[in-house]
């Protein structure tokens, strides 16, 4: 398999779709990490609780 290609030999580009930004902090996010950023971001991740102790 090369590298930079898909299942089927296509070149895969970065399209400038696949980032957001977070209304919360205003950062750009890669949109596939974006609910766990957003949970982060707003302290609802999974160490949320533990934090508030």
């Amino acid at each position: 398999m090369y590298a930079g290609l898909d299942i089927y030999g296509q070149k895969q580009e970065k399209n400038a779709a696949d980032w957001v930004r977070c209304k919360n902090c205003n950062q750009s996010v890669n949109s596939s990490r974006f609910a766990p950023h957003l949970e982060k971001c707003m302290g609802m991740g999974r160490n949320a609780s533990r934090q508030a102790r």
